[in-house]
């Protein structure tokens, strides 16, 4: 693959922009119904499994923390 095939995925693929590789722990905090789903399969994609959820209790590589308007400070 070339150089700029890699530019092109990084551009039409939200989870390769945000830099996620296979093999990583991704922590989702904050799920919902009204999460992005194409967001969630890309990132799923990208570490070739699933998201572990805010249960998970051990290390994560990474986490995706959905907040909304009304959540309130994030402090």
């Amino acid at each position: 693959m070339s150089a700029t095939a890699d530019h092109a995925e990084e551009r039409t693929n939200p989870a390769a922009r945000l830099g996620f590789q296979p093999g990583q722990v991704v922590q989702e905090i904050g799920y919902d119904d009204d999460v992005d789903q194409e967001l969630r399969e890309a990132i799923e994609g990208a570490v070739e499994g699933d998201l572990v959820d805010e249960d998970y209790e051990d290390v994560a590589d990474a986490v995706v923390l959905w907040f909304r308007d009304d959540d309130g400070d994030l402090t």
